[in-house]
């Protein structure tokens, strides 16, 4: 009787070994797969980084097969994934946002693309709260769709709470709010001025790089009124 209740026990252990092992290879291989597609989707939006880069364009537009395989192979990545990814879920939004790169903000074509980029920022914002990168992408899919809302405020705001004395995070903080700016409520544009002024006070070049940008938003002559009622130093930007 114990030899039987111990042979028992045994292949129920081995059964569930067996399951265990199962699962792991399943789920592995699901990885493994997963990974292919992510590393096929990200060499399309690499490469056409760097297209732009190189003929020195804002953005590249790739052809429409050349989308649509990057798009094919970041859902496939997302769907073979065991769990949510926040990488998985950014690529695909940013392949969704390219396609929409070269039309205008509030464009109506282009919302249900960007309204796709949204999903994937939000549940990229929802798996990494504390990463400042996802809110930022989540306040620029706003701004393309010209939502003004709540969730925008909250967005804006986290970027700026996990931010961290990050420059790079802030330098995109101080874009986004300049080419948001006409649909900003006051505290908030009170925020971007400040962000502005901090910004250009670092350093000669970046007081350089500043004036461009907000000479084509119109927004040079209020951030130097700015800069001046609270004497702050901005290098170039006001001369």
């Amino acid at each position: 009787m114990t030899n039987m209740k111990i042979s028992i026990n045994t292949k129920a252990k081995s059964i569930s070994l067996i399951l265990i092992a199962g699962l792991v290879i399943f789920i592995s291989v699901h990885m493994f797969i997963s990974s292919l597609y992510a590393i096929q989707a990200n060499l399309f939006l690499k490469d056409w980084q760097n297209k732009a880069s190189t003929q020195k364009e804002i953005v590249f537009i790739p052809t429409e097969q050349a989308w649509l395989n990057a798009n094919q192979a970041s859902q496939k990545a997302i769907n073979n994934a065991p769990v949510k990814d926040a990488f998985l879920e950014e690529q695909a939004a940013k392949i969704y946002q390219w396609k929409t790169y070269a039309e205008p903000f509030g464009d109506s074509i282009s919302q249900s693309n960007r309204a796709l980029a949204l999903q994937g920022y939000r549940s990229q914002t929802k798996i990494t709260p504390l990463w400042p990168a996802a809110w930022l992408n989540l306040v620029s899919i706003k701004i393309e769709l010209s939502e003004y809302d709540q969730e925008f405020y909250n967005a804006f705001s986290m970027a700026e709470q996990t931010a961290n004395q990050n420059p790079e995070v802030s330098s995109r903080i101080t874009i986004l709010g300049v080419q948001a700016w006409k649909n900003l409520d006051n505290p908030t544009k009170t925020k971007v001025l400040k962000n502005i002024i901090t910004e250009a006070g670092l350093s000669k070049k970046n007081s350089q790089d500043l004036k461009p940008l907000l000479q084509a938003y119109k927004m040079l002559d209020i951030s130097c009124f700015y800069a001046k009622a609270i004497k702050a130093n901005t290098f170039e930007l006001c001369k």
